[in-house]
């Protein structure tokens, strides 16, 4: 048991059989927030290193370029919707009407 999440695991099925052990729970507390500011420091490391990056090899034509702004694209994009039957609609002209459809249903109202 080395790792944070291997340990929180290990922590979480000792609290099905006894979820009223102080202890476990005070140990629960303890990991989540030790997970959380790994996290948090995690985000902040990546974050400045892919900003050191982006200002050496930015706007240029780059491969890095190019896959910045195919995972922007790819991150706003709509794939699917859920409309109010609790359907799933993943067709891009489907979703297009159904947005379209609903714009409607709100400037009438």
């Amino acid at each position: 048991m080395s790792s944070n999440s291997e340990k929180l695991q290990y922590i979480e099925e000792c609290l099905i059989e006894e979820p009223e052990s102080y202890g476990f729970n005070q140990w629960n507390e303890r990991m989540i927030r030790r997970q959380e500011r790994l996290l948090v420091f995690y985000q902040r490391y990546w974050g400045k290193y892919y900003r050191k990056k982006w200002l050496t090899e930015g706007d240029r034509n780059s491969k890095f370029f190019h896959q910045n702004v195919k995972n922007h694209k790819n991150k706003n994009s709509i794939v699917r919707i859920l409309d109010s039957s609790g359907t799933w609609i993943d067709k891009q002209i489907a979703i297009q009407d159904k947005f379209v459809e609903e714009f409607k249903n709100r400037l009438i109202t």
